[in-house]
């Protein structure tokens, strides 16, 4: 399984695009966990929403104190082999999850990027 941590605060333009680029994936053996890092705006309503449309996605309401410590907070929760961090406002819009499954766990690495991918 692929845990996909996704850390929100305010993110209510963005992370129902978010969400969408995850359940649009052709591998379906992935969670997503999004950590509400005390929005102020809809963000938290947003994020109900999908999860009691999808439960590959979780969803924990914190009070805010970082984009580090939510990513902390959502380790904790993982339940994947693997972990991906998503940024709320880019999702995931490439395949992701076709290629991670592939890696052996001798194979470690870390991806790490501002820009939007187009392929693994």
């Amino acid at each position: 399984m692929i845990s996909v941590v996704i850390p929100v605060f305010n993110a209510e333009k963005y992370i129902g695009r978010c969400l969408d680029s995850l359940i649009a994936q052709s591998y379906g053996n992935w969670e997503a966990i999004c950590i509400d890092d005390g929005s102020t705006d809809s963000s938290p309503s947003i994020l109900n929403s999908y999860a009691e449309r999808d439960s590959r996605i979780k969803v924990l309401h914190i009070a805010n104190q970082g984009v580090s410590n939510a990513r902390n907070v959502a380790l904790e929760h993982a339940e994947g082999e693997f972990m991906l961090f998503v940024d709320s406002a880019h999702g995931a819009h490439f395949p992701f999850s076709e290629r991670l499954p592939s890696v052996s766990s001798a194979d470690a690495f870390v991806v790490s990027t501002h820009k939007t991918l187009s392929a693994l």
